[in-house]
């Protein structure tokens, strides 16, 4: 994935996203256009500002200026460079045995495995992801990271899990991504698949982590040991 620092330009092909998020076709004065692309005008910020104003709905040439883009009802926040998203994705879909969310709180492993535990089940997966130390797209050391998603994040995470349990209905599947700030050894998502028997649990929990990773919209700003900041995710 390319880096983007302030004043960086991605290239390669845009990002395909699932329906509904807007295009994600690339600007000339940002990374990517913003989701008031199908109803407005592209957005024109710099593109370490970008991941926020697509979070966020916002069009406009300034911080002071953001505005909803048209047909935009989400919320807006106030364009300062540290701002967080205003208001997390819509998250928790508990099911029977489970559950799908994104969460700003801690994740607990213990919780998963709990939660999709039942009489029947003779194996539980687990998958943890933690923030590491290093990344390819990283010139020195790592500190942490700053998740943010978009606010149909938690619809489209949850989606995909109930996708999974009707092709895996002897398995329980519970996943949390969490956003916000996260330093290096922090939780980032956890999954966890129950089921009588492991190879089902195994290639449930693998296949249902990969298709996370690469169909739900959360992006990641890396801050490294120098004081730099790069963005990962957009591409």
């Amino acid at each position: 994935m390319p880096r983007l620092d302030s004043g960086a330009r991605p290239t390669g092909s845009p990002r395909v996203w699932p329906e509904g998020i807007g295009s994600a076709s690339w600007g000339p004065d940002c990374a990517i256009t913003c989701a008031s692309s199908s109803v407005g005008s592209p957005c024109s910020r710099r593109p370490h500002e970008h991941p926020r104003c697509f979070v966020n709905g916002c069009q406009g040439t300034a911080a002071a200026d953001r505005v909803p883009a048209p047909g935009y009802s989400g919320p807006v926040n106030s364009g300062r460079t540290n701002d967080a998203p205003a208001t997390p994705p819509a998250a928790a879909t508990p099911a029977e045995n489970g559950f799908a969310r994104v969460t700003e709180a801690p994740l607990d492993v213990a919780e998963h495995v709990r939660v999709v535990s039942t009489g029947s089940c003779g194996a539980v997966v687990t998958f943890i992801g933690q923030v590491r130390d290093h990344d390819p797209d990283a010139a020195g050391q790592v500190t942490g990271l700053d998740y943010s998603a978009h606010p149909d994040a938690g619809r489209i995470l949850s989606e995909i899990v109930a996708r999974f349990r009707a092709e895996y209905p002897q398995v329980n599947l519970a996943l949390s991504h969490r956003i916000g700030h996260l330093d290096v050894g922090d939780l980032a998502l956890v999954a966890a698949a129950a089921s009588a028997h492991r190879g089902d649990a195994f290639t449930a929990c693998e296949r249902l982590v990969e298709c996370v990773k690469a169909e739900v919209p959360i992006w990641k700003k890396q801050y490294e040991a120098d004081g730099s900041t790069g963005w990962v995710g957009l591409a």
